[in-house]
């Protein structure tokens, strides 16, 4: 059975944490965190990490290097609703809160960040700041150098 404590919680991450390693040239090393988890990954192999396919296409647009690294390290999915990108990614994170490995982060910038804090979904629920964390900039990196020297980015076979 596997080790709750080894499984890094579900990930999800908007174009604007994309946009944030880009712009800081830091998208190289966390990019590859990110694949290496997400390829990896014992409970959801090439789904652990998720990004919606709207901010997937925005990042295309912006920046196509960035096409293969993000097909490398993330499952993408349609928008959840009409109601924009930070509800949608809420309500996601809620519906993965109750499935393995039970916690879900969310990466975003420090623009955004409030967004989500603030989205009545997230902020109405004392018990969902339990299961889902939201980290942007340095809080965000560190999540991430954290997961990489975890057993979650070794290879299994």
């Amino acid at each position: 059975m596997d080790n709750i404590n080894t499984i890094p919680p579900r990930i999800i991450v908007d174009e604007h944490f994309i946009f944030f390693l880009e712009e800081n040239k830091i998208s190289g090393k966390y990019l590859d965190i990110l694949s290496k988890v997400h390829r990896n990954s014992l409970i959801y192999p090439w789904e652990h990490n998720l990004l919606l396919d709207e901010s997937f296409k925005r990042i295309k647009d912006v920046n196509k290097k960035l096409k293969f690294a993000i097909v490398g390290a993330f499952h993408p999915i349609p928008l959840w609703d009409n109601d924009g990108l930070h509800t949608s990614i809420i309500k996601l994170a809620i519906s993965l809160s109750d499935k393995k490995p039970f916690e879900v982060v969310i990466l975003t910038d420090e623009k955004n960040i409030g967004k989500y804090l603030n989205n009545k979904h997230y902020s109405e629920y004392a018990a969902l700041k339990d299961v889902i964390k939201i980290y942007c900039g340095q809080d965000a990196l560190n999540f991430l150098d954290r997961i990489s020297i975890s057993k979650a980015t070794e290879e299994h076979s």
